[in-house]
């Protein structure tokens, strides 16, 4: 019998108890992926309109399906063709979808280390926002000296973006 973890998973399309806790199948660790046995992880908006019935681009819905998109926890297992990360680091990270569980596999480029300064509840929700943030920078081409309104900075998104854009540029 292959091992199980626990899981928050949806049988079926619906309202915020539609999602709820199953015993499943743990998940295999392929020759590029890393297992991590999950601490936090993150809550979207996201993963509310995936239960009531939307499909991210690209990805196919079966149930019972495990909802969530990022993470925070320490590797339990690395594929053979994994370099970088051994059993035991703290790593944050996203997938698509399967993240309300004990254990995520995940392509170990969508993983980098946790700071140590960051606690592992930030860690679990760092991923969406500051991914988004950085991409934003990136694309608004902000240089430095530049002058930036953030309309919401109180939120995950526009906090992290604020963060970053007053931050200097990594040499």
């Amino acid at each position: 019998m292959s091992p199980r973890m626990k899981a928050a998973a949806i049988d079926s399309f619906g309202p915020p108890e539609s999602l709820r806790m199953h015993d499943l199948p743990r998940p295999d660790t392929e020759a590029d992926r890393v297992l991590v046995r999950v601490v936090n992880a993150g809550v979207q908006v996201t993963d509310a309109a995936i239960r009531a019935g939307w499909t991210p681009p690209g990805a196919t819905i079966a149930f019972p399906q495990i909802l969530g998109n990022e993470f925070a926890g320490t590797v339990e297992a690395v594929g053979p063709a994994v370099r970088g990360f051994s059993v035991g680091d703290a790593v944050l990270g996203f997938n698509t979808l399967g993240c309300y569980a004990e254990y995520v596999s995940v392509p170990a480029s969508q993983i980098v280390h946790k700071p140590e300064p960051v606690g592992w509840q930030a860690a679990g929700a760092l991923s969406a926002s500051g991914q988004t943030a950085h991409t934003v920078l990136e694309e608004l081409s902000v240089s430095a000296g530049e002058t930036v309104v953030v309309h919401g900075a109180a939120g995950g998104v526009g906090s992290m973006f604020t963060q970053l854009a007053g931050s200097p540029a990594p040499e």
